[in-house]
């Protein structure tokens, strides 16, 4: 929703109450948080106070006739995953500042494509090959932004897709088209 921080952190402490592991809170345009505004709040009252409250993993529900993992004797667990605060950087958009990324603990890059873009129509690569180096923000790479992130403890996570691959609503491109059956070749990218 289109909340503010006070929104934001209010519906954030009433799902804790409920649901104290939950995953966190998602911003959708770190450089849309002037200095932290609206990630700040969140970070220092709903996601840090509950940093690692799965440590150790909580324990899955035991099923009717089901023993316990592999013959441990323990209950099998779910993965230890806090809270986390997430700010998606758009590629095309401006860089975020280290203030407005401050807060964060997650990075979300949008998006890895494998078109150049068009002012009419996108120009798909007909091998379904990533555009490298993929832009971070600015429409730039910006190599130093991801380290910095890295550094200060951030997970930067990379998305691929978006609109201009053949999902927007003017109907012109149709990139995906390109991929279809060579789906291995893009995992490889995506992974290397």
């Amino acid at each position: 929703s289109n909340s503010n921080a006070q929104q934001a952190a209010s519906v954030m402490r009433d799902l804790n109450k409920e649901y104290p592991c939950n995953g966190g809170a998602f911003f959708w345009n770190a450089a849309e948080d002037p200095n932290g505004a609206w990630s700040r709040p969140l970070s220092e009252g709903v996601i840090s106070p509950s940093k690692g409250c799965s440590v150790g993993g909580i324990p899955l529900p035991s099923l009717p006739g089901a023993g316990a993992g592999a013959g441990s004797g323990s209950s099998p667990q779910v993965p230890a995953v806090d809270n986390r605060l997430i700010a998606t950087v758009g590629n095309w958009l401006a860089c975020p500042t280290d203030a407005q990324m401050e807060a964060y603990t997650h990075v979300l890059v949008s998006f890895a494509v494998t078109y150049s873009w068009g002012s009419r129509e996108n120009q798909c690569n007909e091998q379904c090959d990533i555009l490298t180096p993929v832009a971070v923000c600015g429409n730039a790479p910006h190599a130093e932004l991801v380290a910095k992130w890295r550094a200060a403890g951030k997970k930067v996570i990379l998305s691929f897709g978006g609109a201009g691959m053949g999902g927007s609503w003017d109907g012109l491109n149709n990139c995906w088209e390109h991929c279809f059956g060579k789906e291995e070749h893009l995992a490889q990218q995506l992974t290397d």
